[in-house]
């Protein structure tokens, strides 16, 4: 968020960006963070090595401080019926069928038995699932947002828990996208109007002290 400094001040002048910090209690989310979209021989696929290192670390955090993890993914029947005209506006989201290897979470943040797991149609880990009754049901205050694409799919659920009135933060280096000018501009305005972008470190060591 270096880049943005001389844009931050005028938007904090301007009476955005207020932090909102952690509340008493956090959840992981993992956004999409499957083979179809870690490897690149898919259409929806990139090179997310990086991001997964640093998503590793809050994972290893969580499970020290048997925070909860969720895992959201997004899968389609094969007649696509449930896809509505997202699937018709985006084809290659057709590459998401259900019981296929593209739809399993990447090997490399492989789940556990007491994870949790949400399955969603759109790009909102929210809309038409049952993601805010899991929350309330585990008491959670705040929800720690990773995954792909920071414009798409991240920056949706993001502004879905803020409306929802859960605290939102972001790990920036724990989101990705396809392109870099996509990814900065959907970070910086998620920090100024809708949840708290902050490093790898900083989410660690928030956790760390509860």
């Amino acid at each position: 968020m270096e880049k943005f400094k001389s844009s931050s001040k005028m938007y904090n002048q301007r009476g955005f960006g207020k932090r909102l910090g952690f509340g008493k209690s956090p959840a992981l989310i993992i956004v999409d963070f499957m083979k179809a979209f870690t490897q690149d021989t898919y259409k929806l696929g990139g090179n997310y090595d990086n991001e997964i290192a640093h998503v590793k670390k809050i994972i290893t955090t969580c499970r020290e401080k048997n925070i909860p993890i969720i895992y959201v993914t997004t899968k389609y029947h094969s007649s696509l019926k449930d896809g509505g005209v997202f699937v018709e506006k985006v084809p290659s989201l057709h590459e998401l069928i259900e019981g296929t290897d593209g739809v399993e979470v990447d090997e490399r943040i492989k789940p556990e038995p007491e994870d949790y797991f949400i399955v969603k149609k759109y790009a909102s880990s929210f809309f038409g699932t049952n993601f805010s009754s899991l929350l309330t049901y585990l008491n959670i205050d705040t929800v720690i947002v990773s995954g792909v694409t920071t414009s798409g799919c991240v920056r949706a659920t993001v502004v879905d828990a803020n409306q929802y009135g859960y605290r939102p933060i972001v790990p920036q280096e724990c989101v990705g996208d396809r392109k870099e000018i996509l990814h900065d501009n959907n970070l910086f305005d998620m920090d100024m109007k809708y949840g708290d972008v902050l490093s790898t470190e900083e989410v660690v060591d928030q956790l760390q002290k509860l």
